[in-house]
């Protein structure tokens, strides 16, 4: 998934959180002038041709779909949407310390190759103390 679309889903997500509605049920446009289009386009500094591109790339992917009300404007997220938009705000809002957790977590090749190497030279140190002595 492009950084482009998380980005464009977690902004529509905003503002249906902030409208106090549960994001499966609000239909939104993003046709120019409307405050959701408006917003996606200051905050991400992207054009109408690219918001659009965007969501036909979202509604290809599952993450929205349009309302059976009109199939050419309204749109609303899908369950796959909405499920992703939560799972990515979530990760957004993590602290330092939670994503350097995760990240050690994802790379536990590295970081055990990092242990090997640091228990080594701590071997290696100790060795060299020891031998050291008078």
């Amino acid at each position: 998934m492009s950084k482009e679309l998380e980005d464009i889903l977690l902004l529509l997500y905003e503002v249906v959180k902030k409208k106090g509605a549960t994001p499966n049920c609000v239909y939104f446009q993003l046709n120019p002038g409307q405050p959701e289009f408006n917003q996606i386009e200051q905050e991400l500094d992207i054009g109408f041709g690219d918001i659009q591109r965007i969501v036909k790339n979202a509604i290809a992917e599952g993450y929205l779909c349009h309302s059976s009300k009109d199939q050419n404007c309204s749109k609303m997220f899908t369950e796959k949407g909405l499920q992703f938009v939560e799972k990515a705000s979530k990760k957004k809002n993590r602290t330092h310390l939670k994503k350097a957790s995760d990240w050690i977590e994802e790379h536990n090749g590295l970081s055990t190759l990092y242990a090997a190497i640091v228990g080594t030279l701590s071997f290696i140190i100790a060795l060299a103390a020891l031998f050291k002595t008078p």
